[in-house]
């Protein structure tokens, strides 16, 4: 969902695809459950955690942690961001891709010639802290809301290392998830009354980090992701996040976790806002598939190693025409 340092558009057309939406349920999994898990309840839930990335890419996260306090304020302040004059969010449009804060608005057009709309403001927060200035309270919010989600993202990265017969400690070491690079991004869609001819917020495309925790305001919907080769909108428990797997999760599986593929369209009538973290190594780190993957999985890597700012950079400046994972595969 446009959480990454950029993501790897897949080109699909959005408007054929429309009229072929169809009503399932992602997976749900308690994060109390698995915090707080005995040594008997643990595997059946590192078993569906795992169950939910192989099969869908995603699942409705409940029981979290995170007080709805401190999401309704995380919310309103990049409502209060986007709400500020655009002179006063001049100073932080940004093209270049490593820019701690970065904002970008308007209508952009895919290489297919679809035009999607939407503003967005994507801010570093971790291992070093990045804030605009403004609204003024912004910056408090931000770091406890970072803090927590980063929380989440850790433990669910350690238990989906689990579910894929790694060691417990697999993930934090390999990936060196402590210093690992985490960034928000605050997305506003706006409504579109002619939805027949703008419907899209933002393209089908999967996005680059290991993982993305992504939370909406209200009950606009328009998220949906690719399940069985049809788009499903996603209906979120009132209070849950959304999970879903990123690029690098699936070179670090060495495919058997798939990056999922989801876009975003536009109401007809009402402002979309949802705020998105996303977890992924240290950006000068090597990504590679886990060794005992390898082995068990297909006896051969089905990625090179990488680093992860050159994934980034493949992905900013692709010009072939396919997701960068394609152009990556052995």
């Amino acid at each position: 969902m446009a959480a990454s340092l950029s993501s790897s558009v897949t080109h699909i057309s959005a408007y054929a695809a429309i009229d072929a939406i169809i009503k399932e349920e992602i997976p749900v999994i308690d994060l109390s459950i698995l915090r707080n898990a005995t040594p008997n309840q643990r595997p059946q839930l590192i078993q569906e955690i795992g169950q939910a990335c192989k099969e869908w890419g995603c699942f409705s996260l409940i029981n979290h942690g995170v007080p709805e306090s401190l999401r309704t304020l995380m919310m309103e302040a990049f409502t209060e961001f986007f709400d500020l004059s655009e002179e006063e969010r001049r100073e932080y449009l940004g093209k270049r891709i490593l820019d701690p804060i970065r904002h970008e608005m308007g209508i952009s057009t895919t290489a297919e010639g679809e035009k999607y709309s939407r503003d967005f403001v994507r801010i570093f927060v971790h291992p070093a802290m990045h804030s605009p200035s403004k609204p003024q309270h912004f910056r408090a919010i931000l770091e406890e809301y970072a803090r927590q989600t980063r929380e989440i993202a850790n433990d669910l990265l350690t238990a989906i290392g689990e579910s894929l017969g790694l060691d417990e400690s697999y993930m934090e070491k390999a990936l060196d998830l402590a210093n690992g690079h985490q960034i928000l991004v605050g997305n506003r869609y706006p409504p579109s009354p002619q939805a027949h001819q703008l419907a899209l917020g933002l393209s089908a495309h999967s996005d680059t980090p290991l993982l993305s925790v992504v939370m909406q305001k209200g009950s606009i919907h328009g998220l949906q992701v690719m399940h069985n080769g049809r788009w499903i909108p996603v209906q979120l428990i009132p209070g849950s996040f959304f999970i879903h797997t990123g690029d690098l999760l699936e070179i670090v599986s060495n495919g058997k976790y798939k990056s999922l593929l989801h876009r975003v369209m536009l109401d007809e009538r009402s402002t979309r806002i949802s705020v998105v973290t996303a977890m992924g190594p240290p950006v000068e780190n090597i990504v590679a598939p886990a060794p005992k993957l390898v082995e068990i999985v297909s006896k051969n890597s089905v990625f090179p190693s990488i680093k992860y700012v050159d994934y980034v950079e493949l992905v900013k400046y692709n010009p072939f025409g396919k997701s960068v994972l394609d152009l990556l595969r052995i």
